[in-house]
């Protein structure tokens, strides 16, 4: 059986990634994120979850246009923890 897909290999699928629960390593890979703005997407979520894709706004450079390229790559579930990569390969 394989393992269930995690961080950004589940976008090779058509799956988008909860921003309240993707490692930054994941949400850096989205057009027009990076690194800079995957940890600071992680720092807002700790200060209060995302309830939909239009928070992402609340991240200092991140506006409409950004939060509109994100279409269909990213959702605003209930948080649960992604896989870790170790754990996903058996190591």
């Amino acid at each position: 059986m394989l393992p269930p897909l995690a961080g950004s290999a589940s976008l090779l699928f058509g799956r988008a990634l909860d921003l309240n629960a993707a490692a930054p390593e994941s949400l850096g890979v989205l057009p027009g994120i990076g690194p800079r703005r995957a940890a600071a997407i992680v720092g807002k979520r700790r200060e209060a979850a995302f309830r939909s894709v239009d928070d992402l706004q609340r991240v200092a450079g991140i506006g409409p246009q950004t939060v509109a390229g994100l279409g269909g790559w990213v959702r605003a579930g209930a948080g649960v923890e992604e896989p870790r990569a170790e754990r996903v390969s058996g190591r």
